[in-house]
């Protein structure tokens, strides 16, 4: 009578004989391609599993294949190929015998001849490792074991060398030293990852050991992982045996809720799939189940399924707890004959059990002996080398002694002209370094002046901004009262063109503050071209006029592109405020155009703006110097034209921060021209907008609700907006205009930033208040960023507006609004 041993052991052993079979190295003769080959063995190592038989004839293809190889290391290295497939495929039908009849032969062949062991050896020697543990010799099976890590160790195998590593693991999970057995199967796993099967095995593998340590949940865990890789192979029968291991598990736990839905998934892969050697494992645990459940009959039935035909005393180790479950079975039927036949099996299945793990334990004494011995052995020669070399090494010291004293007294010599000139160079270096330092020192203290003229410039500018403000806001406000009379109206017109010049100059100062702290963000949205350059020609017609020089436009670009319309503005408005500055007759000509970036086959588009004029000139020498901050072409320039010198290197800050350049071309006394160049992002065409029912189709017939803290804002901008609307209410706070709002008085909200304390959960109320009413908000925000767009449009609002915008702009977006014709991001600059 024999007993196989623990199932548990074999089956992952024929898991990681399904991924072990790599393409082996194996060249071919003339007709036959080593890739042919490879697939070969690739597609027999998917067979291993799932059509052993199939398997074992795609092992005879091989083998014939490679007796066609002309050199006959490479068709020993084939054949061995072969027959490690044909091992693995027999023990995968349960038949070692025969497995380890063909390894054998293949061990003992040609391939015993090959040095060093190549690795088809190694492969060759886990096949036998595992049919030595079939048959219960564990010596046998760890030696093959070890000696196969050693060559996958050796030559890099790293898969081949995780599958050892397993194996070494089941020994000692035979021998019951499941610490041992998880610490092997753990290094196995980080050995190599990629291959499922090999991950499906680890999973499987340190499972059984977790829930023999009656750690079951960390068990669980190991089994459900493994059973997640199974069904993303593809593979129910990994994943029937993994969900019998599960729910013995879970039995062994208590949770008798859980083992019955894992021994239901695998009843029913198993009605799905032919039977095999993991049908036994479901049936037990559902007879576990059966009689938790007290269905004595339903338990009883499910045993005499598992051991039908079978010698009982003959039963595998891994099936031991069911003959334990069988004979309870029995007893709580009454049948005491029967029972005693299943307690008799089950004593002597544990008793066999026992006695494996007893030899498993003295292989691995007589292992770890062996070690020590070959470990003292080691330390023994190297103790005879270490003397030997200290021999050597008096016979090298007494040499070295005596070309030490022919050196010594070269070094002398060398060392008292190497101290004279070393002494010189240290000299010299001391002074360097010294200049250095008093270098650097003022390095740092002239950046921390040029940080403090900056930050001075900056705060300066902001705060006559401020006042300035108010000062242009009155002007205004007086110039839209058409009751002043004409002399008076012409004093306020020149304070208000003074006061326009003054924040233009302070405007460019702040830009070149934030220029140098690096604070210039640019923020690309759709916007309108083709009115942004008519606004351009439409503000300098007048100074133009008044000069006698014309202004010509050709606009030839794209009418709506994607860019920022602030900084776009700034830079187009710059130019032509310098040419018609510093043109005193003739024309300014601002001409548009897309072009390609290389030539006519390159896909990528530019835009090109250029401003001429027939002005004073620019010296061919000093066309970088206009560039330059605070620089114009000579002094007597400045007094004549006036101005800080900053425009120009503002313009093209600005166009290298938004990806493109500035660049003048000039003829002194003939005129100069400015050309802008970008990237050119056109937009795409939109439908057009349709007013919905009842809103306003005009802005003079538009109800307005103004929400402005600052009185003197407010009053500006009343005077802006009153003329152009049907009614205007001004109020100081949310809280105020949302009773007019709910009262459905307001076709449009004009909100300032500053009166909702930059909150914009206070617009998302106005919003929800106005919606009822199809009433549209607007949002006046200081250069918003696009963390600040996006809130908007979470929050509703219709029109964000970027501040400062002139009194026309604003109107023309309100407008625009209205008619449901905004911006395309609803973004107003």
């Amino acid at each position: 009578m024999k007993i196989l041993p623990n199932l548990a052991f074999e089956r992952f052993v024929a898991m990681l004989l399904c991924a072990f079979v790599a393409a082996a190295p194996v060249a071919a003769a003339p007709g036959i391609t080593p890739a042919q080959i490879d697939k070969e063995v690739v597609r027999g190592r998917a067979l291993v599993m799932s059509a052993p038989q199939q398997a074992l004839a795609q092992a005879d293809k091989i083998d014939a294949l490679s007796s066609q190889l002309s050199d006959p290391r490479e068709r020993i290295l084939g054949n061995a190929a072969a027959s490690g497939l044909r091992g693995a495929a027999l023990i995968s039908l349960y038949r070692p015998a025969e497995a380890g009849r063909v390894v054998d032969t293949a061990l003992r062949g040609a391939i015993s001849k090959i040095t060093p062991d190549p690795p088809v050896a190694g492969d060759l020697l886990t096949v036998r490792a595992s049919v030595a543990a079939s048959n219960g010799d564990v010596e046998r099976s760890l030696k093959d074991s070890l000696r196969a890590f050693e060559i996958f160790q050796r030559t890099g195998q790293h898969r081949s060398e995780a599958i050892a590593l397993s194996s070494i693991g089941s020994v000692y999970l035979i021998a019951r030293d499941y610490p041992n057995a998880l610490r092997y199967y753990q290094q196995a796993a980080e050995t190599y990852q990629a291959d499922p099967f090999l991950l499906v095995s680890a999973h499987g593998n340190r499972g059984v050991a977790l829930m023999e340590l009656g750690r079951y949940p960390a068990s669980e865990r190991e089994f459900n992982m493994g059973i997640a890789i199974a069904r993303k192979e593809r593979s129910p029968i990994l994943e029937a045996r993994l969900l019998g291991d599960l729910a013995k598990s879970q039995i062994a736990a208590g949770n008798i809720s859980a083992a019955d839905q894992s021994v239901s998934r695998g009843l029913e892969i198993l009605n799905s799939q032919p039977e095999g050697d993991w049908t036994p494992t479901l049936l037990g645990a559902a007879a576990q189940l059966a009689e938790k459940r007290g269905q004595v009959e339903r338990g009883i039935g499910l045993v005499e399924r598992i051991f039908a035909g079978k010698d009982l005393k003959a039963t595998s180790v891994e099936l031991r707890p069911f003959l334990d479950t069988g004979y309870r079975l029995y007893k709580a039927r009454g049948d005491d004959a029967r029972a005693l036949e299943y307690l008799e099996a089950y004593k002597v299945v544990d008793d066999h059990a026992r006695s494996i793990a007893a030899s498993a334990n003295a292989a691995l004494m007589a292992a770890r002996f062996d070690f020590a011995t070959q470990q003292s052995r080691i330390a023994q020669l190297r103790a005879n080398e270490v003397r030997q070399q200290a021999t050597i090494e008096q016979g090298r010291a007494r040499t070295r002694a005596i070309i030490l004293g022919g050196l010594l007294a070269l070094f002398g010599i060398v060392s008292s002209l190497l101290l004279a000139g070393f002494m010189s160079i240290r000299r010299s270096r001391d002074r360097e370094r010294a200049a250095n330092e008093e270098l650097s020192h003022t390095n740092v203290e002239l950046e921390k002046a040029l940080a403090a003229r900056t930050e001075f410039l900056a705060t300066t500018s902001h705060e006559i901004r401020t006042p300035l403000n108010g000062i242009l806001g009155m002007t205004q406000v007086l110039l839209a009262d058409r009751g002043i009379d004409p002399p008076v109206r012409e004093k306020i017109q020149l304070v208000h063109g003074a006061g326009q010049t003054m924040k233009a100059l302070v405007d460019d100062i702040l830009d070149v503050a934030k220029m140098t702290s690096g604070e210039i963000k640019i923020a690309k949205a759709p916007m309108d071209l083709a009115t942004l350059l008519r606004d351009a020609v439409r503000v300098w017609e007048g100074q133009a006029a008044t000069k006698g020089i014309t202004i010509a436009l050709a606009d030839n670009a794209p009418k709506e592109i994607v860019e920022d319309e602030v900084r776009l503005r700034q830079i187009v408005f710059n130019l032509m405020s310098n040419a018609v500055k510093f043109t005193d007759r003739g024309e300014v000509r601002l001409v548009a155009e897309s072009i390609d970036a290389d030539g006519a086959e390159s896909g990528e588009q530019r835009l090109r703006i250029s401003i001429s004029d027939t002005g004073i000139g620019i010296p061919a020498d000093r066309l970088d110097d206009v560039f330059e901050s605070f620089r114009q072409i000579d002094g007597g320039t400045t007094r004549r034209h006036g101005g800080t010198g900053l425009g120009l290197a503002i313009c093209r800050n600005l166009a290298r921060a938004m990806g493109g350049d500035v660049t003048a071309t000039s003829i002194l006394g003939a005129g100069a021209t400015f050309t802008l160049d970008l990237p050119l992002q056109p937009v795409a065409k939109r439908p057009a907008i349709t007013a919905h029912e009842g809103e306003p189709k005009r802005l003079g017939a538009t109800r307005l609700l103004l929400i402005e803290a600052n009185p003197l804002s407010q009053s500006v901008m009343r005077a802006v907006l009153t003329p152009h609307v049907a009614s205007l209410t001004a109020v100081a706070g949310v809280d105020e205009a949302l009773p007019a709002i709910e009262a459905g008085e307001a076709d449009l909200i004009l909100v300032d930033a500053a009166t909702i304390a930059t909150d914009m959960a206070a617009a998302g109320r106005l919003v929800s208040a106005g919606n009822p009413h199809g009433t549209r908000v607007a949002l006046l925000w200081p250069s918003p960023e696009r963390t600040i767009e996006e809130a908007a449009a979470a929050h509703g609002v219709d029109l964000l507006i970027a501040k400062p915008i002139n009194a026309a702009d604003l109107l023309a977006r309100l407008a625009a609004a209205m008619i449901g014709d905004a911006s395309p991001a609803g973004i107003a600059a």
